[in-house]
């Protein structure tokens, strides 16, 4: 019969500790280097912004990250007006309504924000057209980008944000026609298109959908008429 050695048993409780801490050490550098590179990427759309923005902004600003003193530290998950952050401190929030901020919004690091549930930029002075990479938003409910002065397009890849349930494009520039595949936001209450350049009819995929249906949220007033 054959026997476990004692010393090999007494250092397994120490290994798997040992393993344990490794991988935590692991999950925390992964998160904190991801944390680390959103700050960045804010901190460069900051910088495209106009001069009055960048004092808005104030708070949003890279100090010594591994400073022991707190005052020495800058967490946008906790110091930076607007920003939220999930529990594994990815950036999930950018809230920054009403700021007075100015730029172009094709500046804006998309791809950098695969964790963002909420996006809110109403009321301030963007402008340009909304580039193609916004699909990178894949988890994204909330889309707020009225009452700006966004020009061009409606770009298409808005159509794979699948988990938008309000989308506010109202009150810019936009022209052209509304893209189709809007019918496959399935997840999608409210709509607003009003106060653009837009020409054409509601594509049959939203109209059926929210029409035929008896589901009536999506009156013709949500695209073209104020919100109440």
């Amino acid at each position: 019969m054959a026997f476990c050695n004692p010393t090999v048993l007494e250092s397994l409780p120490c290994l798997f500790f040992t393993l344990l801490l490794a991988s935590s050490n692991s999950i925390s550098t992964g998160t904190s280097i991801a944390a680390v590179d959103q700050a960045d990427a804010l901190i460069k759309w900051k910088a495209t912004l106009n001069n009055q923005s960048q004092s808005v902004l104030q708070s949003w600003i890279l100090l010594d990250l591994n400073a022991t003193n707190s005052s020495l530290r800058s967490e946008p998950c906790s110091n930076w007006v607007g920003i939220s952050c999930n529990q594994r401190g990815s950036i999930n929030e950018i809230n920054l309504p009403s700021m007075g901020l100015q730029g172009m919004v094709n500046n804006f690091p998309f791809p950098s924000f695969p964790d963002l549930t909420r996006l809110d930029l109403t009321n301030n002075t963007f402008f340009g057209s909304v580039p193609s990479n916004i699909a990178n938003l894949s988890v994204i409910n909330y889309l707020d980008l009225s009452v700006n002065q966004l020009s061009g397009i409606v770009p298409s890849e808005i159509c794979l944000l699948t988990s938008l349930k309000k989308l506010y494009l109202d009150q810019n520039h936009f022209n052209g026609s509304i893209p189709y595949g809007m019918g496959r936001l399935k997840n999608l209450t409210v709509l607003t298109m009003y106060s653009n350049n837009l020409f054409g009819f509601i594509p049959a995929s939203l109209a059926f959908r929210y029409h035929s249906s008896g589901n009536r949220k999506f009156d013709k007033a949500q695209f073209f008429e104020p919100r109440k």
